[in-house]
This record gives C-alpha cells, structure tokens and sequence, in this order.
C-alpha cells in the first residue's frame, strides 16, 4: 500500500516521542514513517524571532508537560534505503523532514465558524505533502531520496531534542 513508484508518500512519524510502543513489540518506530517508501515527516517547534535571516527560531518539537514531542528513531524491522546514511543504525532511519508539530505553537484551523489550534506530526505530514504538490514532478518522484541529494533546500534544525517516554514513565 505504500510502494507507488514515482508517487511522493508522507508518514507522520508520531508524537510519542523517540520511540512508540507498538504492537506489543516494545519500542519501535511509528509504522508506515519507518517505510523506505515514504517521506517520514517529523515534528518542530516554530515561534517567530527579531533578527535573523529567516526571522523564525525553530528546534525539535518536545513538550514533556503534555507528554507529547515527535517521534523519531531506528526501524528494527525495516531496511536502510541506499540514498540514507547515518552511524549506529543498520534499519531506517526517521525522520527525513519535520515542519511545526507543537502544540504550543500550532496550526490554526477554521472550523465551524470557530478558530482551534492543532499540533502534532498528524498537522506537519499534510503540511508538508501540500507544500511538497507544489513541486516539479521530477522531484517528487524522487520521494525522501530527493531531500537527502538537496539538503540545501531545507532548514537544518540542530537545537532541541525528542521527547524521551522512557524517561518519564516507570514502565518504560
């Protein structure tokens, strides 16, 4: 269901931080994210800045008070694409982009006649898909592999790090 050749596929990767429990099979990457057929699409934290050439700050989206921050990791099952690099990970890696997840400083929506505002990988995976449609399609039948060839055309965030559960729950 996820192998289109030559179709650009997104994944939200998750909002329960590195690793999800999944499938009763421990920690584990967020299925269909840890695909090599998909775009794995991670979450950030965007709040506006004086300054700047971009005039925005952004780093990892990780809110611990609500137990929330983007999920993120090593695929136990599957297998690294060639165009994906990365030590200390033998399966796929995710995420291979991120846009605004947080809660914090969400996406507004209209609904109703009425202003909500919504977080998480599941608002950053359609973010990013729509912005994504906009390009050649040449590029987005590259899928994730073009983001890898082109890492000048995206924003490298350095700052912050994932919600940990593990750190916070006694069961983990």
């Amino acid at each position: 269901d996820y192998d289109h050749p030559g179709v650009e596929i997104f994944a939200s990767a998750g909002d329960a931080g590195f690793e999800d429990t999944y499938f009763d099979i421990g920690l584990q990457t967020n299925f269909p994210a840890s695909l090599p057929t998909v775009v794995a699409v991670g979450g950030t934290a965007l709040r506006k800045a004086t300054g700047g050439a971009r005039g925005w700050r952004e780093q990892v989206w990780n809110e611990p008070e609500i137990e929330a921050g983007t999920g993120s990791g090593c695929s136990k099952f599957d297998a690294k694409p060639s165009w994906q690099e990365g030590a200390g990970c033998a399966h796929r890696i995710d995420n291979d982009v991120a846009a605004d997840a947080a809660v914090e400083t969400g996406v507004s929506v209209r609904i109703d006649g009425h202003w909500e505002i919504f977080g998480g990988t599941s608002v950053a995976s359609p973010l990013l898909a729509g912005i994504e449609a906009h390009a050649s399609a040449a590029e987005r039948a590259q899928g994730a592999a073009f983001f890898y060839a082109h890492p000048s055309s995206l924003f490298d965030v350095t700052k912050g790090s994932d919600w940990n559960p593990a750190s916070t729950k006694s069961e983990c």
